[in-house]
């Protein structure tokens, strides 16, 4: 008997101990509790922070920027629209090691895997902690010449800041407006100082507008799967600079 049933059994036995009385939910609660298996929403927030951590291998502070008090689970599964969108593109030729062989396979950004990142999922943002060269990661997916023949179409520098001494680079997505974050500080705090528009290779920045030839890249893209994650299939108009 699998461990759900188990706690689904003892559940009913302790509705029935008290004449049905207690809820459902609260008995499975005590009954999952009782085998040491309570759900992770039910833990507090200071609680998760070490279990995502041992999940993602990110340091402690950076899982604690990840929970907050209105955080679903471990953060890891709950994300905006924007955030959704991006991350499955990413899915395409990133997270899984260009094992996908259609048109974002040739963009080889799948690359950056050499310098080890760990990454550390927000709602509102991707955290990607590349300790050994967070400059070199973010060159890999940065457009050089924004034509789509290399890097994330769409994406650009939005600002590059310093914390503890490590660079961090925030970069925008326009198509999908969401934000990745290539940091060096294993903390990824985001109280830098040092803040700077201007990147420090010829980076397009989020004054450069999605051109046509990325938006044929993204085009490429089954147009299922962009559907399926994005309604609008890319074709957000890009954000402006504020």
């Amino acid at each position: 008997m699998t461990l759900d049933k188990n706690i689904t059994k003892l559940a009913h036995q302790i509705r029935r101990e008290t004449e049905n009385v207690i809820p459902f939910q609260q008995a499975w609660l005590t009954a999952a509790g009782q085998f040491g298996a309570l759900p992770v929403h039910t833990m507090a927030p200071q609680e998760r922070i070490p279990l995502r951590a041992e999940y993602t291998g990110e340091s402690d502070a950076a899982a604690q920027s990840a929970i907050a008090h209105d955080t679903h689970g471990l953060g890891l599964d709950h994300c905006s629209d924007e955030q959704r969108a991006f991350r499955a593109l990413l899915a395409l030729a990133l997270f899984n090691g260009n094992v996908y062989t259609g048109p974002t396979a040739r963009w080889n950004y799948a690359v950056v895997a050499a310098y080890d990142p760990v990454m550390s999922p927000r709602r509102d943002q991707l955290v990607m902690v590349a300790e050994r060269a967070p400059e070199n990661v973010a060159t890999r997916l940065l457009p050089v010449e924004v034509d789509g023949s290399r890097g994330i179409p769409g994406l650009r520098h939005e600002v590059s800041y310093t914390c503890h001494g490590q660079r961090s680079l925030c970069l925008r997505h326009l198509p999908t407006g969401a934000m990745l974050t290539i940091t060096g500080d294993p903390d990824a705090c985001r109280r830098g100082s040092k803040r700077s528009f201007v990147p420090r290779h010829r980076y397009p920045t989020i004054d450069h507008k999605v051109t046509e030839h990325e938006r044929r890249a993204l085009a490429a893209v089954p147009p299922d799967i962009a559907r399926r994650h994005d309604p609008a299939g890319w074709s957000r108009p890009a954000l402006q600079p504020g």
